[in-house]
């Protein structure tokens, strides 16, 4: 099946598993973080967040420890988890494999005066550096797909 992008004047794209191959890398990141409390729950960690694509990190690290650790977490814990997780990614994400075909249907979108968003729950000002790094900054317009997401941190 052919697509017919002269039907549509804008693309909206995630970029974890859309744009990238970069799921792997994130649960490994997450994994990373609650490995002091164990392989069990690392491997716990790992597996919900396969299965939660799309949720915000912030809401992961609530999930984890409401529901694993069982103990509170406040925004000065947010705020480490979120900086350590920052690091343990970056150059990882930079580095990932485009999803087959992704990369020239994003430039042939471009050429053709289609406009292309990234929507995703990745913080704005991360996925932008992301984003100019891997240097698709002049073919993509960035969105976050979570704007409480500055309420959370």
């Amino acid at each position: 099946m052919k697509l017919d992008i002269s039907k549509y004047k804008a693309f909206f794209f995630d970029f974890d598993g859309v744009i990238a191959d970069t799921v792997d890398i994130k649960a490994e990141a997450f994994g990373e973080l609650f490995k002091k409390h164990g392989e069990e729950v690392s491997a716990k960690v790992m597996d919900h967040h396969r299965n939660n694509g799309g949720v915000s990190r912030y809401e992961k690290f609530r999930h984890y420890y409401k529901f694993l650790l069982k103990k509170p977490i406040d925004k000065d814990i947010i705020r480490r988890l979120d900086k350590k997780y920052s690091r343990l990614v970056f150059a990882k994400v930079i580095g990932a494999s485009y999803i087959k075909g992704v990369e020239g249907f994003i430039k042939e979108l471009n050429r053709k005066g289609r406009a292309c968003f990234v929507i995703s729950a990745t913080p704005q000002k991360e996925i932008r550096r992301i984003v100019k790094e891997r240097g698709l900054k002049r073919f993509l317009k960035i969105r976050s797909a979570h704007p409480e997401i500055r309420q959370l941190i």
